[in-house]
């Protein structure tokens, strides 16, 4: 057993947090995802897919040919807006033992939807609500040099 599942086994709720919206990353991301998820179940932790919002408008999106949006995973809020199916930045960030972050590279970084999350988290951090929190990151990219 790999040490990465070790770790996995002790935790007991991890939260598997994604950003999807082009092609690529229903191909490859959203596989790895629910692979990666299945692996932390099969070690005994229950595990939850949540997806980082878009920010995109529907006119970009379907010139870009992304796929729609899969409703019946929950959608992080921001800002105490709520809608069908979302859950807050602190119940998915802090209501778990662990967080594991997926997202398709945007020219070798992160894109911006992701950054908007990491941007939320402030008072998360001034109230030490993340610290000692295990975190790790599963990316995915269109291109060979990865941006």
């Amino acid at each position: 057993m790999s040490s990465t599942i070790q770790c996995m086994v002790m935790l007991q709720h991890v939260r598997f947090i994604y950003k999807m919206n082009k092609t690529i990353s229903l191909m490859f991301l959203f596989p790895v995802a629910k692979s990666v998820l299945k692996g932390v179940e099969a070690a005994g932790a229950e595990g939850r897919l949540i997806q980082i919002p878009e920010t995109l408008s529907k006119e970009v999106l379907a010139k870009m040919h992304a796929p729609e949006k899969d409703t019946s995973i929950p959608t992080i809020s921001f800002g105490g807006a709520s809608g069908e199916n979302t859950v807050t930045v602190e119940d998915a960030l802090v209501n778990c033992d662990g967080i594991l972050f997926g997202y398709p590279t945007r020219y070798g970084g992160m894109p911006a939807q992701v950054k908007a999350v990491w941007d939320a988290t402030g008072g998360l951090w001034m109230k030490g609500a993340l610290i000692g929190k295990p975190i790790g990151v599963f990316f995915s990219t269109g291109s060979q040099g990865g941006g």
